[in-house]
């Protein structure tokens, strides 16, 4: 059966440090591709207090069997405390 192609999304406030994490992902093949998308505007609620905050969003593109291992990755090396991993 073939690997069915997947896609994370993952957003960072900074773009060197989606950059450099987007980077490591494809050197190591854990990912063939990646694309970030800057300046997007997040509305969240974080410790009961309305945030609106302009973020990186990343697309990262993956096979079926790589996933845990991206997972796993993400949120070892992830800058956000609590990374939104969708």
């Amino acid at each position: 059966m073939e690997n069915k192609i997947k896609v994370i999304l993952t957003t960072f406030f900074k773009m060197d440090d989606a950059r450099l994490l987007c980077e490591k992902l494809v050197e190591a093949d854990l990912s063939p591709c990646i694309q970030l998308i800057p300046k997007i505007i997040s509305i969240y609620k974080w410790d009961e207090k309305l945030n609106e905050d302009s973020e990186i969003l990343a697309l990262i593109k993956l096979e079926d069997d790589n996933e845990d291992r991206i997972l796993k990755f993400l949120y070892k090396n992830h800058p956000y405390d609590t990374p939104e991993i969708i």
